[in-house]
Order: structure tokens, then C-alpha cells, then sequence
């Protein structure tokens, strides 16, 4: 993850505020930059434009989600599928209080952009990197790289569909419908014994 000094990191608490505010569809630069009290030169000094700006604030919203997640795992000592039930808790209810954010994190940057070559993916991105790892100590080795991202896709978008009804009203957050998805999941991967062990922690884990 890229290093930036206090102006940087101004500049990308700014975006994500801005993205809170209008989206991130609507992120003026020119509006940004008066926001944080700078010219746009200051700014494109920074960064080179709006792509890169949205990267560096999606993986800054991401290291604050994994930094949670892991901080929820290191009280628990959990097992792999338990941490992969916490982390994806903890991505819900981010969902459930902040929608716009949420909705840039998975819509800004298509999950297929941290995918490159064949061999392995990109792990710069904290969040990824435990999504990924905690992917890896579930499954093991039985899970080839293909099959990874298959799976990595699915649960993206699984959790970004289920996010978007919660915060939306439209539907209230269920335990048990997570954990049907989570055992779907272990299962379409070939761990059933980890499926039904996801099934009973999580539908016996009190609310």
C-alpha cells in the first residue's frame, strides 16, 4: 500500500468525505481541492487524477474494515471459517451504516483489476489481502488460483447484493440467510465438513 505524506493523506480524508456526501460518481477534484483548502495544482501534485485518488481512498476504506475485522478475530482466537464469518459481518455492517462508502469500495474499482496475470492475485490492498488469506486458510490447497478468483468473484458480489438490500431497508440483516450463504460457498468449493461447521457456529452464535 503507497505511503503518502500529511497533504496526501488530507487529500484522500477529503475524498472519502466528498464520496459520503455526493457519491463517488459525482467527485469533483476542483470541488475537492477547495474543500481540503488547496489549489488543484497542490492536488495533481499528489495525484495524477481521479483514478488514482479513488485507489488510494478505496484502500484506505479497506485497511480501516480489515483493521476491524482483525481486531474482532485477535479477541476471539477464531478458526478459518469463523474468521470468514467475522469478516464478513463486519462488511454488512458497514453496508447497514455507510451505504455510499461501501457501495464505492465494491463499484469504484471491479474486483477483475486486482487480478493480475494468472499466477496470483494483487495483494497490495489490506482488505483483499485478508479476504484472500483468509480464503487460503479455509480451503488450502484444493482451491487453484482459477478457482480463487471464481470464488472471490462470487463472494463479492454475494456481499455487495446482500449489502446494498440491507442498507436499502429493503431487507433486514439475517444470521441464518448468511449463513446458508456461507455454506453454499464452502460447499461449491468442496468443504463440506467446513460448510456445516460454518452452518452451526453462525446459526447458534447469539445476536
Amino acid at each position: 500500500m503507497t505511503t503518502y505524506d500529511a497533504t496526501g493523506m488530507l487529500i484522500i480524508s477529503v475524498a472519502i468525505r466528498e464520496i459520503r456526501r455526493v457519491g463517488y460518481r459525482n467527485l469533483s477534484l476542483r470541488e475537492l481541492a477547495a474543500r481540503a483548502g488547496m489549489t488543484t495544482g497542490a492536488l495533481y501534485r499528489r495525484f495524477s487524477g481521479k483514478d488514482e485518488l479513488l485507489a488510494a481512498a478505496a484502500a484506505s476504506v479497506g485497511q480501516q474494515i480489515a483493521e476491524e475485522a482483525q481486531a474482532r478475530m485477535a479477541c476471539l482466537t477464531p478458526t478459518p471459517h469463523e474468521r470468514l464469518v467475522l469478516l464478513g459481518e463486519v462488511m454488512l455492517n458497514r453496508f447497514e451504516k455507510d451505504r455510499e462508502l461501501m457501495d464505492f469500495l465494491f463499484s469504484a474499482l471491479p474486483v477483475g483489476r486486482f487480478w493480475q496475470g494468472v499466477t496470483r492475485p494483487d495483494r497490495s490492498s489490506p482488505l483483499l489481502a485478508l479476504t484472500l488469506d483468509t480464503l487460503d486458510a479455509l480451503f488450502g490447497d484444493s482451491v487453484d488460483h482459477e478457482r480463487q478468483r471464481e470464488l472471490f468473484v462470487k463472494a463479492s458480489t454475494f456481499m455487495q447484493g446482500y449489502g446494498l438490500l440491507i442498507a436499502s431497508g429493503a431487507v433486514p440483516y439475517e444470521r441464518q440467510i448468511f449463513a446458508s450463504a456461507v455454506t453454499a460457498f464452502a460447499q461449491q468449493a468442496g468443504a463440506l465438513e467446513v460448510a456445516d461447521a460454518v452452518k452451526e457456529l453462525y446459526v447458534q452464535q447469539p445476536a
